[in-house]
């Protein structure tokens, strides 16, 4: 009985297994993209190539901050973007212009521009005249006054249209734009060999390579159902575009460290500036959010400064290196290039960008706030504000996108270890059912022999009566 018991034992525990691997294949074949994905150790994490930063530091000091710059943006003097929405194209053949609904920008209404902003500001009309001329264009990109580092005309266009920021929000449009990115890329001077860059290139290709970065992983996080319009994250696309790929993460974080560099610089400029729109609540709330970024008394910059104190060092050395006129050609170089992005929302997302990149560098290199005075429109302020807000984000979204996936594993995790379990329970009642059945049978056979042989005794004994 022992043996067979056993035999039984053995018998079902196998059955058992193999069910389980069975199972197991089924849910690792069947595991949807976010079980797919890889996550981030940030407590581990730390920066390359020169970038030294503490991840989950950074992400900490950060989500204060973040809600107040997503608050600032959505006021009126800082959601509403003036540019050209017609710009000339003259680096690549004309294409297909898209015509998809997600490539279409939403206009403002005349009502939601404060009128103080479309009054004329006494500009001589010969000025006005002469910059619409082309050779005056292309002598005034190379022949420029140091302070500037875009084209008036680019920056604050005469004719430019006015749009609502928040009612054109960033997210996939379909839109293919590599020849762009190469463009970018190409005119400016960078090699594929990161190694072979000048310390000055590398630093300008670690800034563009983090707005490249940024745009890709704010892209994949506004993911919008085609059907139902609701935005997801697009978890592959972020983990292909971003995740796996650390020197875009480095860059990303890079970029936010130098925009937090000159938004402490800029703190005696973003305080005393006029943010008057003409709505006096507004203007109110819009003041109220500045103090509340840019007071150096809440030390909203020097805790996540702190995490990122490593990674000035070279920068500090590009700040006096003298090279500020090749890098305002570049500027205005890619902003050229971004006239020629067929999809009319993700040139207007790029030259808002670009903007506030070109900005952030116009304040590190100003001399004095005086400097920023003269020379900063509201449109660089916009553009400069909507960036550091996105990067501040995109920090955010770092730790979001990661608890994510970090769930996503725990419930498949979760889900093995119920399949095991609950597989496991039934092969062990099945296998006590079936050592039951063989038992009870046995007991059976036994029972039956031992009437047998109580019958058996009974007729011997009857014979013997009979004989006596």
């Amino acid at each position: 009985m022992k043996a067979k018991n056993i035999y039984i034992t053995i018998i079902s525990n196998i059955i058992t297994v193999c069910i389980c691997i069975y199972f197991l294949k089924r849910i690792e074949l069947n595991k949807n993209d976010w079980e797919k994905a890889h996550y981030l150790n940030l407590s581990d994490y730390n920066g390359t190539n020169g970038i030294s930063y503490n991840i989950s530091n950074v992400i900490q000091n950060n989500q204060n901050l973040c809600n107040s710059l997503q608050k600032l943006r959505e006021t009126l003097f800082f959601r509403i973007f003036k540019i050209n929405l017609e710009p000339e194209c003259s680096i690549f053949h004309q294409e297909m212009i898209c015509r998809d609904t997600a490539c279409q920008i939403c206009e403002c209404s005349n009502n939601e521009v404060p009128r103080v902003w479309k009054q004329p500001k006494g500009i001589d009309e010969n000025i006005v005249t002469q910059m619409d001329d082309p050779f005056t264009k292309l002598v005034e990109k190379y022949n420029f006054d140091s302070k500037q580092w875009l084209l008036k005309e680019d920056i604050d266009p005469k004719d430019g249209t006015y749009i609502n920021l928040l009612k054109n929000p960033e997210g996939y449009t379909g839109y293919k734009g590599s020849h762009i990115w190469n463009a970018i890329f190409k005119e400016n001077c960078f090699t594929e060999k990161y190694s072979s860059l000048c310390v000055e290139d590398k630093i300008f290709s670690n800034i563009f390579t983090g707005w490249l970065a940024v745009t890709n992983f704010e892209i994949g996080c506004n993911f919008r159902n085609r059907n139902t319009k609701e935005k997801y994250v697009n978890i592959t696309y972020v983990a292909n575009k971003f995740l796996y790929q650390k020197d875009k993460i480095d860059n990303l974080f890079f970029l936010y460290s130098l925009i937090l560099k000159a938004a402490n610089k800029a703190v005696p400029f973003f305080l005393e500036y006029d943010y008057s729109s003409g709505d006096p609540a507004e203007d109110k709330n819009t003041s109220k959010l500045i103090k509340e970024i840019f007071r150096h008394e809440l030390k909203n910059f020097d805790e996540i400064e702190e995490a990122f104190k490593d990674s000035y060092v070279e920068f500090e050395k590009y700040i006096y290196s003298n090279m500020i006129s090749e890098l305002i050609i570049r500027f205005r170089n890619i902003s050229s290039i971004i006239d020629c992005v067929t999809c009319s929302k993700c040139r207007m997302h790029a030259k808002l960008e670009v903007f506030g990149i070109a900005t952030m560098l116009k304040i590190m290199f100003s001399k004095s706030t005086e400097d920023l005075k003269q020379t900063m429109s509201r449109n660089e302020l916009v553009s400069f504000i909507n960036l550091f807000a996105k990067l501040s984000k995109s920090v955010n979204n770092v730790q979001m996108v990661n608890k994510m996936i970090k769930i996503a594993h725990q419930e498949l995790t979760l889900k093995k270890f119920r399949c095991v379990f609950f597989i496991g329970i039934a092969g062990v009642i099945i296998t006590l059912m079936i050592l039951n059945f063989a038992n009870a049978e046995e007991e059976s056979e036994k029972e039956e022999k031992k009437n047998k042989l109580i019958n058996e005794k009974k007729k011997i004994k009857n014979q013997k009566k009979k004989v006596e």
